[in-house]
């Protein structure tokens, strides 16, 4: 009976200590599938259009050539849609792929062979080491011990290079790769930004973007990169600091990247 207890508490400290594994891909193929859906229902009512408008041509015995031109359309419209439509869906699988990957490694622990559960044990505390390496900012150490350990598809690299990109990207006091990531994330910061309302309305609690020195400033860019909820106006500092730099003069020199 204690075994069975101990077993079992092992596996929830698991699942706890695990969730950001599948959290990452999940949220990754949930927002490729809005993305899809968003981009097959826009070449959708493209396609409708045409066919709305060669259909009300046909009504009036129109010239061959016009019939034509609009048949071109018809045609162009549905080539765009298939292409889209296959790219979305590529993404997706690729997504789903990585979700069920990571699920079929998490399983992997409960083996009853010990040989099996000591490979995945290694595997883990490689994948842990990597994740540390990321955070801690050693991009390249991390990425040479994933691919050492065949362990690429169960870190979150990616995410952490994008991040270090756009970090890199605001240290050169440019802004066109952090507003692109913003524009990726508006949904997730749209959210951050109600919550920080709400946060910045308690009594006696002083704005930080509203009061916050250059330096603060410079660290809600960064920290917002990192996920922390409290931080959602990066992309009001980025189009302050974009606004500044188009002025002439002394003004855009001694300006300080938000």
């Amino acid at each position: 009976m204690a075994v069975q207890e101990s077993a079992a508490q092992l596996s929830m400290t698991l699942k706890v200590q695990e969730y950001p594994t599948l959290k990452v891909p999940y949220e990754t193929l949930n927002k490729r599938f809005r993305a899809a859906q968003k981009n097959i229902d826009r070449e959708t009512s493209h396609v409708t259009m045409v066919v709305a408008e060669l259909e009300k041509t046909l009504s009036s015995c129109p010239a061959v050539d016009s019939v034509v031109s609009l048949l071109d359309g018809v045609v162009e419209k549905l080539s765009v849609l298939k292409r889209k439509a296959v790219e979305s869906v590529q993404a997706e699988d690729e997504s789903a792929q990585l979700c069920k990957r990571r699920i079929e490694h998490l399983k992997e622990h409960s083996s009853d062979q010990p040989a099996a559960a000591g490979l995945w044990k290694r595997k883990r505390m490689d994948r842990m080491m990597a994740e540390h390496l990321l955070r801690c900012g050693y991009y390249n150490t991390a990425v040479k011990l994933a691919r050492q350990s065949g362990i690429e598809d169960l870190v979150n690299i990616e995410m952490f290079l994008t991040a270090k990109e756009v970090e890199e990207s605001l240290e050169r006091r440019e802004t066109a790769t952090c507003l692109a990531w913003c524009h990726d994330n508006k949904s997730r910061l749209r959210k951050m930004k109600g919550r920080q309302s709400e946060h910045d309305a308690k009594p006696g609690r002083k704005s930080r973007v509203a009061s916050g020195s250059p330096k603060e400033s410079e660290d809600l860019g960064m920290e917002t990169i990192r996920g922390k909820p409290e931080l959602s106006c990066l992309e009001f500092s980025l189009r302050v600091q974009e606004f500044i730099g188009l002025l002439p003069g002394p003004c855009a020199t001694a300006a300080p990247c938000a």
